[in-house]
Formats: C-alpha cells, structure tokens, sequence
C-alpha cells in the first residue's frame, strides 16, 4: 500500500505531461498581480480562458479551450471556430488564440468583410443587387470593372465632336465631326473592285 502511495506522485506527473502535449498550449495566467495572499490574473497564457480573477495558484486560474473553440481576449469562455461550409473554403485553419479565416470559391467573392458568407461575383457589364445576385446594367449604363456598379453613359461632348452610344461594358465615346465624315466617305464612296479577267492560251487551256 505504502509502494503504492509513493508511485501515485509520478503518475499524476506523468498524467499531466501527457494532458498538456496533447492540448498543445501552456496553463495558467501569465500576468498576474498580488492582493494580500492571494494573485489577481491580469491576462491568461495564449489560449487560455479565466475560471476565477483572484486566488493562491496563478496556474490555476485559467485553463485551456476545449477543442475547436479560442479565445482572443482575457474573459471566462472560449468562442466556437468558424466553419467555413456551401460556397466557402478554409483559408487559415482555427487555433486555440485566433478563429478561423474562410475564402470564397472561384466565381464567388466574401460578402462583408469577416468573409462570413459568399455572393456571385458579378462580371463586367453586371452589378450586384441586394439578393447577393447579379443584374444586367440597365439601357444607359455600363460596367468595365468585375463587381461593381453600373455608372451612367457620358451624356455631353465638347463643340465639334459626336457622342458615340455606349454597351453594357463601356461608356459613351467623342468622336470629332470631320473624323466621322472621313470614316462615312470611306465606307460610302469607296469604288467597288471589279474581279480581275482570267487569261487563257490560244487553245482556250
């Protein structure tokens, strides 16, 4: 019974040793303050959550996060991690001090900016409407840029140009009058080419 007694301090040691490889992070209170003979914890270690403010162990006032929760600040509970779920994927994975960062899959972009969920990525000549899709601009608008709205064509030129109508994916152009004439009398009164004859021998080969 005594032989038994004395084995049982270096089995709790090495229970503990085993318990603290596999939560992977130190114990405790790492900041501390003395309040007659007690310690007040100011900031636990990394990963670690607040059981009590004030006692005789520093090493006892803050204990790890279960699995799958952190903790980032010095308070009494440990926050759930993130899953990155539907249109998302795990950029970063969760540790026991930050949670984790998600991306969103190609063809999708973060809808605010935790990324806590994903819209359609809206292409050029597109915008994203407040259902998290995307619309065509509308007649007199366009965009050239991925996600974003659609602005209104140019509506004015200076004396002596033209404006030109624009798409979806571009705006309205100026043109100057006279370069318009020139590409009219191009188009219009250019000749038409007449097919060359075909030259045959005498023997009509």
């Amino acid at each position: 019974m005594m032989a038994a007694s004395r084995g049982l301090p270096r089995i709790l040691l090495i229970f503990s040793l085993v318990l603290n490889s596999t939560i992977g992070a130190d114990t405790g209170c790492d900041d501390w303050t003395l309040n007659g003979n007690d310690v007040c914890c100011k900031r636990c270690k990394p990963g670690n959550r607040l059981v009590e403010s004030c006692g005789r162990d520093p090493e006892k006032l803050c204990i790890p996060c279960e699995p799958d929760t952190y903790i980032t600040s010095h308070e009494f509970h440990c926050l759930r991690c993130t899953q990155c779920i539907g249109k998302q994927f795990t950029l970063k994975p969760c540790t026991i001090s930050s949670d984790t960062v998600c991306g969103c899959k190609a063809g999708y972009r973060c809808g605010n900016d935790k990324c806590s969920f994903c819209v359609t990525e809206c292409k050029e000549g597109e915008e994203p409407t407040k259902e998290r899709s995307c619309r065509k601009c509308p007649e007199g608008k366009f965009n050239d840029k991925i996600h974003s709205m659609c602005k209104e064509w140019r509506k004015s030129c200076p004396d002596g140009q033209t404006l030109v109508k624009g798409n979806v994916t571009s705006d309205s152009i100026n043109i100057l009058l006279h370069n318009l004439m020139f590409l009219s009398t191009i188009f219009v009164t250019e000749p038409k080419q007449e097919p060359l004859p075909v030259l045959t021998d005498k023997k009509g080969k």
